[in-house]
């Protein structure tokens, strides 16, 4: 897949992107781990492509305010996990790729992830 870094010169800036985004859960004693990572496997010359994936915010943001059910940022920021004691159900969401400055977004893919079934994700079409 191919995004431009600069939308006003679309063409002239196109940059091929690999991006993998992985998504897996697993039970446990205390409940369920989820787990999410992502990388950007032609970015070894340049920076990564910068991206929006509106669900695991919204993940995250739901995993932080429900009191034990915290989540927790790898180092490298590329990798993402909580607990949490709802089970898990499978959907799929939208990424949107930004360009450089991070502002505007020059292209979408949806992702299918596992998430707590009391989570409703963003939806990827609109009516």
């Amino acid at each position: 897949m191919a995004v431009p870094a600069d939308p006003k010169h679309a063409a002239a800036t196109l940059i091929s992107i690999e991006v993998e985004f992985m998504s897996e859960v697993s039970g446990g004693p205390s409940g369920y781990k989820y787990r999410y990572a992502w990388m950007d496997s032609e970015a070894k010359e340049r920076a990564p492509v910068r991206f929006r994936w509106e669900g695991l915010s919204k993940l995250l943001s739901v995993a932080e305010i429900h009191g034990p059910e915290r989540f927790e940022l790898s180092a490298k920021g590329d990798e993402s996990s909580f607990l949490s004691k709802a089970p898990p159900t499978y959907d799929v969401t939208l990424v949107e790729f930004l360009d450089k400055e991070g502002e505007t977004v020059v292209g979408t893919a949806p992702v299918a992830t596992y998430h707590p079934a009391n989570v409703s994700l963003p939806t990827v079409l609109t009516k």
